[in-house]
């Protein structure tokens, strides 16, 4: 739970007991939880909880936006994303580790470098109408799961062990999986715009997966190398492949686009 005392300094309760410690012991204390729900967000410092080592922190339901309070170093194992929260500000949790994020479906806008250099291990789905340029860029997970209407410049770009990339998108900016050198299977559904140069630098890209997408011609040709298949059973089927080859490449998809 957190306080504010007399002096107008915000104090942390903790977790062992109810002992007061302020903003200036965060670092000597191992916390394991920070609640926020009784107090307003906006209203803490720019970088407030930054190098500090959390395992969760509990953010108010009513939340709508999260500013740069995360950012700079501050370590958490879990957070979970308000069902009301409809913004991540720019920079909001850059250059912190999180090792596992749970969003919300309610998701309008993730600002640039939202995310950026988190060290994210596990697996990300995300729904969100707009993902900005660098929002998710040198992270560590190995499969995304994105359903959104724009993705921006360098949004996925470096992330060195990504394999597996599922895409939901309208409209895909310049450079998305830029140096994903790991990154050799691709689904793509309901794409209208795509930049050609999305997977510079992907040397290991093998197949890409389209379904209900237009104008790839452009993509395909610069991709020499790259298979690009058309995702429908009848396509499938077109190309003698079994019943058995078929269900394994849909359940690779893991249902991926049903969210």
């Amino acid at each position: 739970m957190l306080v504010k005392n007399e002096n107008n300094l915000y104090n942390y309760i903790y977790n062992k007991g109810d002992e007061l410690i302020t903003k200036d012991d965060i670092l000597s204390h191992n916390f394991e939880i920070i609640d926020l729900e009784k107090f307003d967000v906006k209203a803490l410092d720019k970088y407030f909880l930054s190098r500090a080592r959390i395992k969760e922190t509990i953010l108010p339901k009513s939340l709508e936006e999260i500013p740069e309070l995360f950012c700079n170093y501050s370590k958490i194992e879990k957070i979970v994303m308000p069902e009301n929260l409809k913004i991540i500000g720019r920079s909001a949790f850059s250059k912190s580790y999180i090792s596992e994020i749970i969003f919300n479906n309610n998701i309008e806008n993730i600002n640039s470098k939202a995310f950026y250099s988190t060290g994210i291990e596990k697996d990300l789905n995300i729904k969100s109408k707009i993902i900005n340029g660098r929002a998710f860029s040198n992270n560590e997970f190995k499969k995304i799961n994105i359903k959104a209407d724009y993705i921006g410049r360098f949004a996925f770009a470096d992330c060195k062990n990504l394999e597996i990339a599922m895409i939901d998108a309208r409209l895909i900016d310049s450079n998305v999986f830029y140096g994903c050198s790991s990154l050799e299977t691709v689904y793509l559904k309901n794409v209208s715009t795509c930049h050609i140069n999305i997977f510079d630098d992907c040397k290991n890209l093998k197949i890409v997966y389209l379904e209900n997408c237009a104008n790839m011609d452009k993509l395909s040709m610069q991709l020499k190398n790259v298979e690009f298949q058309t995702l429908s059973i009848d396509n499938l089927i077109d190309q003698n492949k079994s019943f058995k080859e078929i269900s394994e490449i849909y359940k690779s998809c893991d249902n991926i686009f049903e969210r």
